[in-house]
């Protein structure tokens, strides 16, 4: 069996802000039922923690100085990152993830195309040079992404 579709969406209960993961039906009837229902618990609280985590980071990117916030912007794309993979690892795909962490995180889709896009190309933080700043990075992968279009057409 493929990989199981997925969104995830904000909902309260007695006041605390929740997610709820929706599967599609197509994907959900073809799915082995057994441990399904749990799988998907846990992709909602890997979600949440996911995402308190980030906030902060990301709180944290915004109050830093020059010199830390790079590596605090590689920080918060690692765990976006290893969300992604993990989900990915126990059988499930978050549809359009860039718009369900923009909206969550308060961030435009493009910053977590960004973030992605810089954790992709940068695997290991010691790789970071804190003398160039994240519009450095944002730019690299400009023209990376640039360079390959041209090589194919």
């Amino acid at each position: 069996m493929g990989k199981i579709f997925f969104e995830l969406e904000p909902v309260q209960n007695g006041g605390q802000n929740h997610f709820r993961a929706r599967l599609q039906i197509s994907d959900a009837l073809k799915a082995t039922p057994v441990g399904l229902s749990e799988k998907a618990a846990e992709i909602e609280h890997a979600y949440k923690n996911t995402i308190i985590e980030c906030r902060e980071l990301y709180r944290k990117v915004r109050a830093s100085k020059r010199g830390e916030r790079l590596y605090l912007y590689w920080d918060l794309a690692d765990k976006i990152y290893h969300f992604l993979r993990h989900t990915d690892q126990v059988g499930f795909f978050l549809n359009y993830p860039d718009r369900h962490l923009a909206r969550d995180l308060e961030v435009t889709s493009r910053t977590i195309s960004y973030l992605l896009t810089f954790r992709k190309q940068i695997a290991d933080k010691k790789q970071l040079d804190p003398a160039k700043p994240w519009s450095y990075y944002i730019q690299r992968s400009y023209r990376m992404r640039k360079r390959a279009k041209d090589y194919f057409t």
